[in-house]
C-alpha cells in the first residue's frame, strides 16, 4: 500500500513544528554567581560583616521567588569568607557555563576603592579585582542577559535615618509581580552593570537594611514595587539612596563634605536593552490607587504616648517638621503617601515612605518602636507574640554563622534537626521560645532556645531574636549551658548568627 503523501506531509510538518518549538521553549536558567565577603583577612575590614549578611540574605530572597514562581531557573554559587579569594572568584567565573538564552549575575559585598582613577573590588586575600577586567570577563560569556551588581566599600553608620516603605511583602512571592519579572528577565538583553556609589564616593549600609543600595534596588525596587524597565528600577533605587544620604547627621555630611564627598550617587556602568522580537512592555511601576486627597489612619497600640514628624518638604533637609503627638490608643489621620519618621528607640531612627492602607505603631520584643500596616504580619509586642514567633520560625533555615552551612528545620511539635549540604543529619533536639525578664529594666523578651545533646552531655543554647524582615533573622548567643554550667565566651567571639529562610 502506498502511503498517503498528503498525510506524509503533515506529519513531517507536525514534526518539525514540534522541534522547533521544543527548541525554542528550552527554559533560560539564571547563573547567579554571589561573592559575600563577610570574612576578611584583614580583621579591620570585618565590621560591615553583618550588614553584608543581610545583604546576602535580601538577594537569596529574590532568586528564591524567581525560581519559585517559575519565572527562571536559578543556579547559585556561593563565595564567601576566606573562600572568596580573588583566585576563586576568577576560577568561578571561567568555570560558569552559560547557554544563549540565560542570565548570568554576578554580586559582590564587600569593600571596594579606587587607585589611579581605576575602581577595584576587595577580595578575602586583601587583593584586588578590577572592575574593567571583572566586566570583560562577565561580557565575554555567551549569556543574553549580564548583570554586574556591587555594594562596595561599605561604610556602616549607626543612627541614620532608615527611610523604607512599607508594602506587601507577600505580593512577589503570591506572582503578584510574574509579569514584570518576566520582562526583566526573560524579555531584556545586554549588559547591566550598577555599582552602588560613584569614583570616590562611600556606600553606606548598617546592620538592619544591609547595603543601602542594595537595599533599595532588591527590597524595594524589586521585591516591593518593581517596574518593567531596568533603568526606571535603577533610577528609583538611586534617588532613594541619594535621599538616604541626604538623612546623615548634619555635621557627619559636613565632615564629608570637607573630604570632598557629597553624596552616595549610585552609578550605572550599562543598562540592557529590551528584546527588538518581543512587544515592549509599558514602563510603569507598581502603584496604589490614591487621590490626592486620601488619608491613611495610624494607631497608637502602646501604652504610651508617641511623637512623630511628616518631612512636608523631603528636598530642604533644614526645615523643622512639626511633631505630632498621639495619645495611648489613639489614632490620626495623614495624607497618602507621606512620609513619617520617628524615634525608635535610643540610637535609631526610623522613616518610612507611607502606601495607601492603615497602619500602627507597637513594640516588637526589643522593646523598638515600630510602625506596622493592619495587614501585615510582623511581629507585635501582643499577648500571643510567643505564638507568632513560632509560627514564623517554624521552617527550614539556612544558618549561618560566617563558618559553615548548616540547614536547621525548625518543626511544629517543638524538634528541631540540623543537615548539612549533602543532606545528612549532624544535629537533632528540641527548640522552643522562652519569655525572659531583664531583672534591672523589668521588660520581657523572648528568647530562641535550642536544647540538644554533645558528647552525652546536655547542652542549652539561648539567643536573643531580631526580626529583620519574615525571612531574615539575626540571632545573638546570650548563654550556654552545658551540665547546667554556664560556658564563659571569648571577648573576640562573634555571637551573631543569621537565618535565611530556605
Amino acid at each position: 500500500m502506498r502511503p498517503n503523501l498528503l498525510s506524509l506531509f503533515f506529519k513531517s510538518s507536525w514534526l518539525l513544528f514540534f522541534c522547533l518549538w521544543m527548541n525554542t521553549s528550552v527554559a533560560a536558567t539564571l547563573q547567579a554567581i554571589l561573592v559575600i565577603e563577610d570574612d576578611y583577612k584583614d580583621t579591620d575590614l570585618n565590621s560591615i560583616s553583618d550588614s553584608i549578611k543581610v545583604d546576602y540574605g535580601n538577594l537569596s530572597k529574590l532568586l528564591k521567588i524567581l525560581d519559585e514562581r517559575g519565572i527562571i531557573s536559578v543556579k547559585k554559587t556561593v563565595l564567601r569568607g576566606r573562600q572568596a579569594t580573588l583566585a576563586r572568584i576568577q576560577e568561578t567565573i571561567d568555570k560558569t557555563t552559560v547557554d544563549a538564552d540565560d542570565v548570568l549575575l554576578f554580586y559582590f559585598s564587600g569593600h571596594g576603592g579606587m587607585e589611579k582613577g581605576k575602581t577595584f573590588l576587595y577580595t578575602a586575600d586583601s587583593a584586588n579585582l578590577d572592575r574593567q577586567n571583572l566586566e570583560k570577563s562577565i561580557v565575554a560569556k555567551n549569556a543574553r542577559l549580564k548583570i554586574i551588581l556591587t555594594d562596595a566599600c561599605s561604610n556602616s553608620i549607626d543612627g541614620i535615618v532608615a527611610m523604607r516603605s512599607i508594602a506587601n511583602k507577600r505580593a512577589a512571592a503570591t506572582g503578584e509581580f510574574d509579569e514584570i519579572y518576566r520582562d526583566l528577565f526573560l524579555k531584556s538583553t545586554g549588559l547591566l552593570h550598577l555599582s552602588a556609589a560613584s569614583e570616590g564616593e562611600y556606600a553606606w549600609s548598617d546592620n538592619q537594611l544591609g547595603g543601602y543600595f542594595t537595599y533599595y534596588f532588591i527590597n524595594e525596587g524589586l521585591l516591593k514595587k518593581p517596574s518593567a524597565s531596568w533603568e526606571t528600577v535603577f533610577k528609583n533605587s538611586r534617588d532613594k539612596t541619594l535621599q538616604m544620604y541626604g538623612l546623615l547627621p548634619a555635621r557627619q555630611r559636613a565632615e564629608l563634605k570637607a573630604e570632598g564627598i557629597k553624596g552616595q550617587t549610585p552609578k550605572a556602568f550599562a543598562l540592557p536593552a529590551f528584546l527588538t522580537n518581543v512587544e515592549s512592555p509599558a514602563d510603569t511601576e507598581t502603584t496604589t490607587n490614591t487621590t490626592s486627597n486620601a488619608t491613611i489612619t495610624i494607631e497608637n497600640l502602646t501604652d504610651e504616648t508617641v511623637t512623630f514628624y511628616r518631612d512636608i518638604d523631603p528636598e530642604n533637609d533644614e526645615d523643622d517638621d512639626p511633631p505630632i503627638t498621639l495619645a495611648s490608643n489613639a489614632k490620626t489621620t495623614v495624607p497618602a503617601n507621606s512620609l513619617l519618621y520617628f524615634q525608635a528607640n535610643k540610637k535609631d531612627m526610623y522613616y518610612y515612605e507611607l502606601d495607601a492602607n492603615d497602619y500602627y505603631f507597637d513594640k516588637d520584643e526589643q522593646q523598638t518602636l515600630d510602625l506596622y500596616a493592619v495587614d501585615g504580619e510582623e511581629i507585635s509586642d501582643k499577648p500571643d507574640a510567643d505564638k507568632q514567633y513560632n509560627k514564623l520560625l517554624t521552617a527550614e533555615w539556612e544558618w549561618d554563622d560566617g563558618e559553615t552551612v548548616v540547614f536547621t528545620t525548625l518543626q511544629a511539635d517543638g524538634t528541631f534537626i540540623d543537615r548539612d549540604e549533602a543532606d545528612r543529619v549532624i544535629t537533632q533536639g528540641k527548640w522552643k521560645i522562652e519569655p525572659v525578664t531583664d531583672e534591672e529594666s523589668g521588660e520581657t523578651e523572648s528568647e530562641l532556645i535550642f536544647e540538644l545533646q554533645e558528647d552525652g552531655e546536655p547542652v542549652k543554647l539561648s539567643y536573643s531574636i531580631d526580626f529583620l524582615d519574615d525571612d531574615n533573622v539575626r540571632l545573638e548567643l546570650v548563654e550556654e549551658l552545658i551540665n547546667d554550667e554556664e560556658s564563659e565566651f571569648d571577648e573576640d567571639a562573634d555571637l551573631t548568627v543569621m537565618l535565611y529562610r530556605h
